[in-house]
């Protein structure tokens, strides 16, 4: 499959996909054959035309917004999966960024069979990482 991730995405999270999902490509607005700032609607459509399948994105309100409904048709119209993976509200600087792109790592191996066998344009809104310990019940403790 191949994968277009937002400008309002972490670039660094690029090298990492690859890494980690090869056979599949990754691609970011930014680096990418994209005009710089380019909106929503074109993107989509201009995404498509350069054989992305799908969309990664920190802009969940894309899907979840009332007031972006033409975004979501939009996507929808150009036949291009999406995933949202939301912002860390109470992180800052990079503490946010591999939040997010920690988040989209762990969650992409689950998300792929999802795309790869859905019939018609897919949405999947991931839940926020974390920038607190995830540690089981009880730990951490003294050896």
């Amino acid at each position: 499959m191949n994968f277009l991730i937002d400008e309002n995405f972490p670039a660094n999270s690029l090298g990492y996909l690859s890494q980690m999902y090869r056979g599949h490509f990754f691609d970011h607005v930014v680096m990418g054959n994209y005009k710089a700032g380019i909106d929503d609607l074109s993107l989509f459509t201009e995404a498509k035309r350069q054989g992305i399948d799908v969309l990664i994105t920190g802009d969940i309100r894309q899907i979840t917004g009332q007031d972006r409904l033409n975004e979501r048709k939009a996507c929808r119209q150009a036949g291009l999966h999406w995933l949202g993976v939301p912002q860390v509200l109470k992180a800052r600087g990079k503490e946010g960024k591999w939040a997010q792109t920690n988040s989209l790592l762990s969650n992409m191996r689950y998300a792929l069979p999802v795309f790869e066998s859905a019939t018609s344009p897919t949405a999947i809104l991931l839940r926020p990482g974390s920038i607190k310990l995830q540690a089981e019940k009880e730990f951490p403790q003294l050896l």
